[in-house]
């Protein structure tokens, strides 16, 4: 199943059921909800629990499911709006109004809240939205901009994903989540990408290693210092050498650079993500079969 088909599916059959009665609680980020979505991303990757969200939703092209029950919550708001003033629906959120009015928090508290963060405060005091398909599509395209916004800022802003911030500058699907159908060779390249690796440059960081000190354990063994990075690991170690020559075109390490590095990882060739995957994959186990033997 392709990844855009995965995804239709989820949309279909899942997010419905998970934002069950969401026109009620839906005010407000639901982490419980994200979870079952981050979760399922991680199943098409994968990849295990380590893996940063804000990575997730980058390599799936995935906005956060808040845009969702945001909207059906002003959603359900706006049709008690337009019912008749006799109904009871509507006759109880003039209640809840007066509440909030009065400096009680209320649902109506919520969603007055909810509106003014999106910078629709005038639709809260006019109490009418003009539009009613206008004025949800805006509202949704709002939320989806401000949560770009925020994955851009925690891409740009995380050190665990500083390497990754260099390639990936765009929301979009990764192509080789839907060209590279072995699942073993697909999993290494994002748990590469997303930085869930075991290299002494991510390990170093959880042991609160320096930097300067998250050595190669190969290179040191040559009696060289140099941090083990994504760039050395994918470009440099001579441990990993002859399956380099075979899988990655020799234009990348003959003489490499950071914008080699950002480009062979950035590539929508669907014949250079899968040996680059492959490499990947099989360096993984060269590494973990010399570690086991030093």
């Amino acid at each position: 199943m392709s990844l855009s088909s995965a995804f239709k599916l989820f949309d279909a059959v899942i997010v419905p059921m998970i934002c069950y009665g969401s026109e009620i609680w839906g005010f407000e980020y639901a982490e419980q909800i994200e979870r079952v979505h981050f979760k399922f991303c991680r199943f098409l990757l994968g990849v295990n629990s380590n893996v940063n969200t804000v990575a997730l939703l980058g390599e799936c092209g995935r906005f956060p499911l808040c845009h969702v029950y945001f909207k059906r919550c002003i959603s359900y708001w706006i049709k008690l709006l337009n019912m008749d003033n006799k109904r009871y629906p509507k006759a109880t959120y003039f209640m809840l109004k007066r509440l909030d009015e009065a400096g009680r928090k209320t649902w109506a508290t919520h969603v007055k809240i909810l509106l003014m963060k999106y910078g629709f405060g005038i639709v809260w005091l006019e109490q009418q939205v003009g539009n009613v398909d206008l004025f949800l599509n805006l509202f949704t395209q709002r939320v989806k901009d401000c949560c770009l916004q925020e994955w851009s800022s925690e891409i740009r802003d995380s050190t665990r994903l500083r390497t990754y911030s260099e390639f990936k500058s765009a929301l979009i699907p990764e192509k080789y989540l839907t060209s590279i159908t072995v699942t073993i060779y697909k999993s290494a390249l994002a748990r590469f990408r997303c930085s869930s690796h075991n290299l002494r440059v991510e390990t170093g960081r959880h042991n609160n290693v320096l930097l300067a000190d998250r050595c190669c354990p190969f290179c040191v063994h040559l009696d060289v210092s140099v941090i083990e990075d994504e760039f050395h690991f994918l470009l440099l170690c001579p441990l990993y050498a002859s399956d380099r020559s075979i899988h990655i075109p020799n234009y990348y390490f003959a003489f490499p650079t950071k914008e080699k590095f950002n480009c062979l990882l950035s590539s929508t060739e669907t014949k250079l993500n899968f040996q680059l995957a492959i490499f990947i994959f099989k360096s993984f186990k060269t590494r973990e079969r010399f570690l086991k033997d030093v």
